[in-house]
Order: structure tokens, then C-alpha cells, then sequence
């Protein structure tokens, strides 16, 4: 795809933000202002506050995708740990990103277009919907975001019970999350083998046999 770019649907946003990304990322935009670069710009250091995107190289490594192709669609709350971690992402690695706020609170935008996607994230959300029913809604819609034609992927994650306690929000444990996965049209799940060792619940879900 060689482009990396952020777009909000259902957010307010300071800034959204596009990369284009060749060979040594000589062209930066930000704000529709546009600057060349002679030389590489230096790489962020990998300050990544969430596990999920700290281990992001060996979770698309174990999906097998292609890193320089990768189209993600996130649904979490507005400015979540998981969004911040994404908008440093996309510095990094050349993918395209659509980050969805389903939380109605938050600050609106327009919707933009779904396309397609190869790898949907759904971090930082479950833990604030009313019911079964919301959190249903929200896999189902990242599950139809996924490619039907390659090889895709939903990853489902929540916080601990000892967080999700500590901030008074709903439990939910890995069972939980695959139930509702199957509940809203997965047709398999499974566990990361290189996110085996953490602490809270996480799991893959594919709508492909």
C-alpha cells in the first residue's frame, strides 16, 4: 500500500494525520501542510503504553501479514491508550488506519467510508457498553470491516479483572469475549501465542473457516 494515514469516523480530533511512505518516508504531511525531507526523519522510540501495540511486529509476524500492506480498522474510546499508541504506529509502520469511536459521549464527526480491511482491533470499548448487545455490535461491525478476499483478522482485547475492578468497570474474562465473538458472527477464534504471557483477556476472531 506504501501510505500510512489516520481517519476518524464518530470523533473530534486535533489533527488527522497522512504519511506518505516510500522508501525513506522523504515526503510528510500533516495539516495539508507539506515539507520534503532529504534524509529519513529519525524513528519515535518505541514508547508504546499498551502491550497490544508494543508487541504489534510479532502479532502481524504470527498472522502472517505483510507489514507494508496492512489496512486496520481500531474501534476504541476517545483518545484511549490504544488510539495514542496507534497514532505513534503509524510513524513507524506504513498502514493505513481508520479508528472508530462507538461511545455516542464522545465527540462527533462525520462518518468517512469503510473499505476493507486485513486486521480490525477492538481495545479499550468493550468494558464501557451497556449491554451484551453493544458489545455484540461493535465485533459485529469490525468483523464485516474485514477483507473477504485475503486473509483478515479481528483482535479482541480487554483489561484485567484487577483494572477493570480498580476503575469500577464491567468484568469481562477470555470466555467472554469469545462468546460474544460467536455471537456476532465469528466463525472461529483463537489465542496469540505471542501474547500468551499477558494478563488480560485477548483473542483473535476470523469470520473465514
Amino acid at each position: 500500500m506504501g501510505t500510512s494515514s489516520t481517519y476518524y469516523y464518530g470523533t473530534s480530533t486535533a489533527s488527522d494525520s497522512y504519511i506518505k511512505a516510500d522508501n525513506k518516508f522523504s515526503n510528510f504531511y500533516i495539516n495539508n501542510s507539506y515539507e520534503d525531507f532529504d534524509e529519513a526523519p529519525s524513528k519515535p522510540k518505541n514508547d508504546f503504553n499498551t502491550k497490544l501495540i508494543k508487541n504489534f511486529s510479532n502479532i502481524i509476524n504470527e498472522l502472517h501479514l505483510e507489514a507494508m500492506d496492512l489496512a486496520i480498522s481500531i474501534f476504541t474510546k476517545h483518545k484511549s491508550d490504544v488510539e495514542k499508541d496507534v497514532n505513534k504506529l503509524i510513524q513507524k509502520v506504513p498502514c493505513y488506519t481508520h479508528i472508530v469511536h462507538p461511545i455516542k459521549s464522545d465527540p462527533q464527526y462525520d462518518p468517512v467510508n469503510f473499505f476493507s480491511y486485513n486486521l480490525a482491533i477492538v481495545s479499550d470499548i468493550l468494558e464501557y457498553m451497556p449491554s451484551t448487545m453493544a458489545r455484540a455490535n461493535i465485533i459485529k461491525e469490525a468483523l464485516t470491516s474485514l477483507k473477504y478476499d485475503k486473509k483478515s483478522y479481528l483482535i479482541i482485547k480487554t483489561k484485567s479483572k484487577e483494572d477493570a475492578e480498580k476503575l469500577q468497570e464491567v468484568v469481562l474474562s477470555e470466555d467472554d469475549l469469545i462468546s460474544l465473538a460467536l455471537y456476532a458472527g465469528a466463525v472461529k477464534t483463537w489465542k496469540l501465542e505471542c501474547m500468551k504471557e499477558v494478563k488480560f483477556p485477548l483473542i483473535i476472531a476470523s469470520n473465514k473457516g
